[in-house]
């Protein structure tokens, strides 16, 4: 479960803890049902180099881009607490 970023669980719910660079300001928590989104992989590539300079061996590089969607009617699916502002 550490591997996905879950750090804890409560009620049953997964914790996952995200960069505060990533989220909007005066963001509290959010909570959302697994149904209510949609987060296709859109781009998943890689490249093997084979004796690089400086490496001894292969090297593996990777790239994931991920995205994700919100449906329409699923939208009482997800919660949103924002704070105050200093």
């Amino acid at each position: 479960m550490r591997l996905k970023g879950v750090i804890g669980m409560l009620d049953g719910a997964s914790v996952i803890k995200v960069p505060a660079n990533r989220l909007p300001s005066a963001f509290g928590f959010m909570l959302a049902h697994p149904s209510a989104t949609v987060a296709p992989t859109k781009l998943e590539d890689y490249k093997i180099h084979q004796d690089p300079p400086g490496i001894s061996g292969d090297l593996v590089e990777g790239r994931i881009v991920y995205d994700a969607f919100v449906l329409d009617n699923k939208t009482k699916a997800i919660y949103y607490q924002a704070t105050a502002e200093a």
